[in-house]
Formats: C-alpha cells, sequence, structure tokens
C-alpha cells in the first residue's frame, strides 16, 4: 500500500537529502513541498520533513500541530529534539539505522490520527510563573531571577517547583522545551 506523504524541505539541498535517505522506501509515496514562511501544506497529509536545531523543530511542531509529523534531524540533536514527541510527532536521527527506520516509518505510516480525540486543557501560569519562565528560557539561572524580580531565591524554587507541576516535565531542558512551545505558541 502508497501512503500519501508530504516531504516537507526549505532548500534543494535538504529536499535531496531526504529524498535518497527515504528511497528504498516504496510503500512511501513522496510529495516534495517547499516550505515557505507562510505556507502548511495540505492539512490531510502526514508530514516528513528535516529540522537542524530544536528552534526549528519546535516552530514545525507547532506549525503542523494538527497532521502527523516525522522530524528528522542531526544525530547530536536527537535527544533535545526527542522531547517534542507525542502521539502525532515522532523524531529520528537522520544516520539512524535502516533496521530503526523501517521500524519507525511503519508506525508512522500505520499511526491514525489522534489529535481530535484528545482531551487538552491549556495550562494556565501566574503572571509571576510566566515571568520566571521567560527568565529561565534566556538563560538565567535562580540567584539572577530572584535579583531580575526583586523575590527571593526560595520563592523562584518554589515558582520552579510550580511549573515542574503544571508542566508535567522532570528535567530543566524538558521544562524549556516546553516552554518554548507553550509560551510562543
Amino acid at each position: 500500500m502508497n501512503h500519501e506523504t508530504i516531504l516537507l524541505y526549505r532548500n534543494t539541498f535538504e529536499r535531496e537529502r531526504m529524498l535518497s535517505r527515504l528511497a528504498g522506501y516504496p510503500q512511501l509515496r513522496l510529495h516534495p513541498y517547499h516550505l515557505e514562511p507562510t505556507s502548511a501544506g495540505n492539512e490531510s497529509k502526514k508530514c516528513i520533513c528535516y529540522c537542524p536545531d530544536l528552534p526549528s523543530a519546535v516552530q514545525m511542531k507547532r506549525r503542523l500541530q494538527s497532521k502527523s509529523l516525522l522530524i528528522f534531524c542531526p544525530k547530536t540533536m536527537k535527544m533535545m529534539c526527542s522531547l517534542l514527541e507525542d502521539q502525532n510527532t515522532m523524531v529520528l536521527s537522520l544516520t539512524c539505522s535502516e533496521l530503526l527506520l523501517e521500524m519507525m516509518l511503519g508506525k508512522f505510516l500505520s499511526s491514525k490520527h489522534s489529535r481530535d480525540e484528545v482531551d487538552e486543557h491549556p495550562t494556565v501560569l501566574t503572571k509571576r510563573e510566566n515571568q520566571v519562565l521567560v527568565l529561565m528560557v534566556s538563560g538565567q539561572d535562580t540567584r539572577q531571577i530572584a535579583s531580575a524580580l526583586g523575590i527571593k531565591m526560595s520563592t523562584v524554587i518554589a515558582h520552579k517547583k510550580h511549573l515542574f507541576l503544571k508542566s508535567g516535565v522532570h528535567t530543566t531542558s524538558q521544562l524549556i522545551v516546553w516552554a518554548l512551545f507553550s509560551l510562543y505558541h
């Protein structure tokens, strides 16, 4: 069975690299689509793209949030980009093994579109939690955040605990990725 899939690319090099990597999979019927700043492609298809870094992966996930998405990334970015995985998004290193690629493509192509079935409640943050989160994203540590907001370090730590509870993540790097996706969504 052929699976209609959009291959999103920013430049010719990306397009050729992705087409070359996926050439051995005849079940994929790829439709290359040049990604322009305002375009999002056909809403009814699965999409495959290459993202060289975390910000571009976050942007791609945000742009294509209602689609099934397979993101290829450099091997060095796999761990960070994999924080974006959910029921609609899968992340693979562009240099992964053929066996892993075949297995993940099978999973990607057989996945059902479950976005409408998910009961999502937006996380509501207080004004101060938002301020702490923005400062964390900008790279400031607890002491710097306390100084910038004119509050005690223990108060910053309490706000961070609330952010971890509300976001459902467990590490600071996961919280930063969650923030990039949530704050700027």
